[in-house]
């Protein structure tokens, strides 16, 4: 049955202003990975951290390498952090913390509030010692450069399994993880808004968290490869050593099976010069789900639909040509609706068919029907998009790609494209 252009016209453009405004509301969690490598220094791969973003609240998981300066490549102010959790004590997880916390409070504009650090137990222990150590410039910067007094100070709270942050619809929980002899480690769980992501932490395979990961959208799970670090040339026996303290892909595939994830995705990979084919084959032969392998400032949005961005797939502005898709695939895409406020397209798209080349201004996308998409991107990339039958999402600008359907159900979308006012 076709939908009817005139019962659309006013719902849909209702839809897109009210959907619209509900998404700049925050109504999602944006995940920002910051680093995705290890201890060794990779100007590819920056040290562990993951930018959390969700109900107008800002968190940092983990502080490696680098992680200030991912921080201002992703555009957010360091003075935005309301605080940051640590997962445990490696150095590759807490070296960036000094820099974090005394750059952002000296660069104006500083921070003028305290910084809370979660962390396990010894938290408290080493932030006391880096006050110490850093004491002449902390002294020196207040009385010479009129630092904010209230900005370097750091209040520490030392976590065990539970709830350790709520506030603005967000809430946040520890559990503990496997990563013997280190002892407290934990993971993190997100929830805001009935979406969810959880960050295992270094971990073995852990029960823990495969219980506090059940049907969550995002899991965000370390991964080693001792191929890659047999190729470093590593001794066998420290391989044997390491590996044995995480997780390797066939036994992340089995975690994934188990916690059927949205999507799953690989951070803190190890080795940092691990490639794809070090880690999806053995991936595969356990899950088959949506997978997606991290890398530095990847982005995730969660809402009714997943969408993933990698630096650098975006052309700029104006280099891409713009391609209709109701131009170049009309058995695909019909117009229902074009006025000077929006342009109203339906999608339809049989099992085992795929359309051709295009692109896609911002628009609102309700799925009337559901099913699966595979997207191949004009650089060769290819992800799986879950349609959930009745979700509406905002999405921005789309560059050149084209789907094919790889499920068994039809999928009907109508696209909202919202027109710039002048």
């Amino acid at each position: 049955m076709r939908l009817r252009r005139g019962a659309l016209t006013s719902s849909l453009l209702a839809l897109a202003v009210a959907l619209h405004g509900s998404v700049l509301r925050g109504q999602s969690i944006r995940v920002t990975l910051l680093g995705t490598g290890g201890p060794l220094a990779s100007l590819e791969r920056f040290g562990p951290s993951t930018l959390i973003e969700a109900g107008g609240r800002t968190f940092l998981i983990d502080a490696g390498r680098g992680a200030l300066q991912r921080l201002v490549q992703a555009g957010v102010p360091w003075q935005d952090v309301d605080g940051v959790l640590l997962t445990h004590l490696h150095s590759d997880h807490v070296v960036g913390l000094p820099d974090l916390w005394l750059t952002g409070w000296l660069v104006r504009p500083g921070r003028n509030r305290p910084l809370t650090v979660w962390g396990p137990r010894g938290t408290a222990s080493m932030l006391a010692h880096l006050r110490e150590a850093f004491a002449f410039d902390i002294q020196l910067r207040q009385s010479d450069d009129g630092a904010a007094p209230a900005g370097v100070l750091v209040s520490p709270v030392e976590v065990s399994d539970g709830v350790v942050y709520e506030g603005g619809g967000v809430r946040i929980t520890a559990f503990s993880v496997d990563h013997a002899p280190v002892e407290p480690a934990f993971g993190y769980r997100i929830d805001y808004g009935g979406r969810s992501v959880v960050l295992s932490g270094d971990t073995r395979v852990s029960e823990n968290l495969i219980r506090h990961a059940m049907g969550v959208d995002v899991l965000i799970h370390e991964v080693i490869s001792a191929e890659s670090f047999i190729r470093a040339g590593v001794p066998e026996e420290r391989v044997r050593d390491v590996v044995a303290r995480h997780v390797t892909p066939e036994q992340a595939g089995r975690v994934f099976a188990r916690t059927r994830p949205r999507l799953a995705v690989y951070s803190h990979i190890a080795h940092s010069t691990a490639t794809d084919e070090d880690l999806l084959p053995g991936t595969r032969r356990e899950y088959s789900g949506r997978l997606a392998i991290g890398a530095d400032r990847m982005t995730i949005t969660i809402g009714d639909s997943i969408e993933v961005k990698e630096p650098g797939r975006q052309a700029p502005a104006g280099r891409v040509a713009q391609i209709d898709p109701v131009a170049v695939s009309p058995d695909r895409f019909k117009l229902l609706l074009d006025n000077p406020q929006v342009r109203v397209v339906e999608y339809v798209l049989l099992p085992g068919e795929r359309d051709q080349w295009h692109t896609h201004p911002a628009k609102v996308s309700y799925v009337v029907s559901g099913g699966t998409l595979r997207i191949t991107t004009e650089d060769g990339q290819s992800f799986l998009a879950e349609e959930k039958r009745g979700s509406a999402t905002w999405m921005d600008a789309l560059g050149r790609h084209f789907a094919e359907n790889v499920g068994k159900t039809p999928v009907r979308i109508v696209l909202v494209e919202v027109k710039k006012q002048e």
